[in-house]
């Protein structure tokens, strides 16, 4: 079956108004009368007869096919109708339209409902270029869906011949993620259409480029490692495909597997955790002491990386493209295991990590989460054995942990926060987890929450903008400090 397609429901309903055009990622045209530039969703009226669009409904998610409502309107006869995503919900200047949900430009799914409830119109929308849009060809034999140029996108008017082509959709693998015995024959193929691009793939960890190796044949794998592979068509790519490939290994707890570029994790100068030329000396001589405050670990970066989640039931449940950061502080940076925050962003692909992670709490929705080494509570690494003793204003004898002489669990932080569970506190999720980064075992990291405002908003049904998050010594995380330095001046 094609990945892009449209669905239309037996009954009534059908056809009744079509999704004609979406673009969803404005970036810098077609502005709303405000200037803004949101996505949007183009709604046409195919009848001979005006619609009231009072109680129908758009929705970026398939479970909730009745996401935002339309208010009081009539759409003419051939009339197409501009419906902004900007999660503002309002009748904006010159009486437009904003929904309260935005769009991805990873693509997801968008359904035009009716007032019973009833799907209308239903399109996958692929990953589209900054400023492009998909839409429905005038000329049928163009294909079901199109895609247009800044240049030749028609938000509010007829949809034009001249066009891109149709999208192009991401390769399929003969064999999916999984753990398996021995080695493995991939093949990658591509989809219905178009025939004539090209195949190009990793298989260490780099992203896919225009670079990157040409797919002639079949793939065979033989130790734990990452595929990933894009379709190239001219100028024009497919949505990166990835796949994680284990062989001979097992374990019981759910497992994480991470996809980027090895040079980030270089131990000189990697960009994400290297001790980088302020740390060490040209001959390689680690010159400060822990927790290496110069070290690329303490710099604020951010690399993209492919993520895949297995449950315990050994199966792939979420597989995306994340931001991934180093947290924490002393106890994360300056230990050769590192913390890592993992953010899920519409510029990687999309917006939330959509999963029940935590199968205790009823979140299925997060934005962030916390691959934690334990803190403190973390002997050294689990990679390495543990390593001497390192005085801190001393003379530097390695650039292992800084307690090196205790006795670790790897989940105080959470066993205490599960010990307060029932007080009505608020407390992070947990799950130890197993990490592989490009294939290679990386070490037990425990999967937190990210406590910031979203798991506040998520966890306690908190209308967004109304809440007020304040760190440290007064530090706004979110929204702003005014009622909270009031309370202080009154205290």
């Amino acid at each position: 079956t094609p990945l892009f397609y449209r669905i239309l429901t037996e009954g009534s309903a059908a056809g009744l108004l079509q999704i004609t055009e979406v673009m969803s990622d404005n970036a810098a045209v077609f502005p709303d009368a405000a200037g803004a530039f949101w996505d949007w969703i183009e709604i046409s009226n195919p009848q001979d007869r005006a619609i009231a669009l009072a109680g129908f409904a758009l929705s970026e998610d398939p479970l909730r096919p009745v996401r935002w409502r339309f208010p009081e309107r009539w759409i003419q006869p051939g009339q197409s109708l501009v419906v902004y995503a900007s999660d503002l919900d309002r009748i904006g200047p010159g009486n437009e339209l904003h929904t309260d949900f935005r769009l991805d430009a990873a693509g997801e799914t968008l359904t035009l409902s009716d007032a019973e409830g009833r799907v209308v119109d239903q399109v996958v929308v692929p990953r589209l270029g900054p400023n492009e849009s998909l839409g429905r060809p005038p000329n049928p034999e163009a294909g079901e869906w199109t895609v247009y140029s800044k240049s030749q996108a028609t938000p509010g008017t007829a949809n034009g011949v001249v066009s891109l082509g149709p999208p192009v959709p991401p390769p399929l693998f003969s064999v999916d993620s999984g753990f398996y015995a021995a080695g493995a024959e991939v093949v990658l193929n591509l989809q219905a259409s178009p025939t004539n691009a090209l195949i190009r793939y990793t298989t260490n960890g780099d992203p896919v480029t225009v670079v990157s190796p040409t797919w002639t044949g079949p793939l065979r794998i033989q130790r734990s490692q990452v595929v990933r592979a894009k379709a190239y068509l001219e100028a024009r790519s497919s949505a990166e495909s990835l796949r994680s490939y284990f062989f001979g290994i097992s374990h019981d707890l759910p497992v994480i597997s991470l996809a980027a570029a090895a040079s980030n994790f270089d131990f000189k100068n990697g960009y994400l955790i290297g001790m980088g030329t302020g740390v060490l000396s040209t001959s390689g001589q680690v010159l400060q002491s822990y927790p290496y405050s110069g070290s690329n670990a303490w710099k604020d970066r951010e690399i993209e990386v492919g993520f895949e989640f297995f449950d315990t039931d050994r199966q792939s449940k979420v597989r995306q493209k994340v931001g991934m950061s180093v947290y924490g502080g002393w106890g994360s940076r300056g230990y050769p295991q590192k913390s890592y925050a993992l953010s899920a962003r519409a510029k990687y692909g999309d917006g939330n990590l959509a999963y029940r992670f935590f199968p205790d709490r009823p979140m299925d929705q997060f934005e962030a989460l916390v691959l934690r080494n334990s803190g403190n509570d973390n002997q050294s690494t689990h990679q390495t054995a543990v390593r001497s003793p390192i005085t801190q204003f001393g003379p530097v004898t390695s650039y292992g942990s800084y307690f090196v002489n205790g006795q670790f669990t790897l989940m105080c932080d959470a066993m205490m926060e599960r010990l307060i569970a029932d007080t009505g506190l608020d407390t992070q999720a947990y799950r130890p987890t197993v990490v592989y980064l490009n294939g290679d075992y990386w070490g037990i990291h425990n999967l937190r929450e990210k406590l910031n405002e979203h798991h506040i908003i998520g966890n306690h049904d908190v209308p967004r903008g109304g809440l007020d998050l304040i760190e440290g010594y007064g530090a706004v995380i979110a929204g702003d400090s005014q009622a909270y330095t009031a309370m202080r001046s009154f205290v």
